[in-house]
């Protein structure tokens, strides 16, 4: 079996091979991976951190500022 020539094709061969492993008894076509069947409707949304907080009232207060100062200077 010839070596990948780049990254792309390292995962695919990867990617299946795992599939080959733990799916028993099936025979997965080389050139077809299939799609995981299942998916989630609904997803955890990540909670709001008091740093990300943080970080843009900084941002509002910097762009605020900015503004400011080239309204004062025109």
């Amino acid at each position: 079996m010839p070596q990948p020539t780049n990254l792309t094709e390292g995962l695919a061969h990867l990617r299946n091979r795992k599939l080959t492993n733990c799916v028993k008894g099936s025979n997965p076509k080389p050139g077809k991976v299939s799609a995981p069947s299942v998916v989630s409707a609904h997803e955890r949304r990540m909670a709001t951190d008091y740093f990300s907080l943080f970080v843009y009232t900084l941002l509002g207060v910097a762009a605020f500022s900015q503004l400011l100062l080239i309204v004062w200077q025109a």
